[in-house]
């Protein structure tokens, strides 16, 4: 409402701290809690197959390919289309190479695309002057899907001559375009100071020097992420009962968002909110006798 969208005035209210001074958002301190609704359909259809071409040939032990695609309709965006095609290959048993290149899709939820408006404070920098204002944060029902290009390889290996054991290696690579994003004020202030014109279309002022700054979710991000994941697991008859051990080791080797007009940033070994560690470790050991009794260890 009207009173919602202006800045009241602050001054002469006792024990106020002195950075509520200059007023805030319709008499919210913090933030405007807004009620939202909104509703989408989606009508989809997939194929999958799987394809063996030889079995126990001179070529090797065992090759096969597999494909699938799914055709999506969603009432917001239209038709989008994903897909993927692999393949396995067992040059002899005990070894297994294989592969998958997909397309893969994520529209936006309800909350990204209907939200409601949600007044704050905003301090940004705007044509060379720091500036205090209201930023209304929002949903957009405009928003696209997120598109992805996924790359996996991998590699499992099982001894016939150590019977129980197998150790597997994958590597991944995931590029997103057009990832959703909703910048801070103050984010979209330093976008403009940079030159990003779609910043400052977010940003006005008006009669009275007062800023309002929009931000609202929007396809801004690209990500890209590659790493390799071992897992290595061992089961064998012990005494009178069975001995299962499992490890897992996985190597982030980058994890880098950018925004337009911004530097990369690699959150890989961050650990902040958006970060992930470089190395993550699993291991389990258990034992379960045949007389029901089991114990268990795990470390992670």
């Amino acid at each position: 409402d009207a009173l919602s969208a202006t800045v009241v005035s602050a001054e002469g209210l006792r024990g106020l701290p002195a950075n509520y001074s200059r007023g805030f958002p319709g008499g919210w301190v913090f933030s405007a809690p807004a009620a939202f609704q909104g509703s989408y359909d989606v009508l989809e259809g997939f194929a999958e197959a799987s394809v063996p071409i030889f079995k126990d040939s001179a070529f090797g032990h065992l090759l096969s390919l597999n494909g699938a695609i799914r055709v999506i309709r969603y009432s917001t965006v239209g038709t989008v289309t994903t897909w993927k095609a692999g393949a396995t290959y067992e040059p002899f048993a005990d070894l297994r190479l294989r592969g998958t290149v997909s397309r893969d899709i994520r529209a936006a939820n309800i909350g990204e695309l209907f939200a409601g408006r949600q007044l704050l404070q905003a301090s940004l920098t705007f044509q060379g002057v720091q500036r205090s204002g209201v930023a209304i944060r929002s949903g957009n029902p405009d928003l696209e899907p997120e598109k992805a290009d996924t790359l996996t390889a991998g590699i499992v290996y099982r001894p016939s001559w150590v019977p129980g054991l197998g150790i597997s290696v994958d590597y991944y690579r995931i590029k997103v375009r057009d990832a959703m994003a909703q910048l801070s004020a103050t984010q979209t202030g330093d976008l403009c100071t940079l030159g990003a014109q779609y910043a400052c279309d977010l940003i006005s002022l008006n009669e009275n020097n007062q800023i309002t700054v929009l931000t609202p979710t929007l396809n801004l991000a690209s990500l890209r992420t590659s790493g390799v994941d071992v897992e290595v697991d061992y089961a064998r008859s012990l005494g009178s009962g069975n001995l299962n051990v499992k490890v897992l080791v996985s190597y982030l080797h980058d994890l880098r968002t950018q925004l337009p007009n911004s530097p990369v940033i690699d959150r890989a070994g961050d650990l902040g909110v958006q970060g992930a560690p470089e190395w993550q470790g699993y291991m389990s050991i258990g034992y379960k006798s045949n007389g029901g009794f089991s114990v268990g260890m795990q470390e992670r």
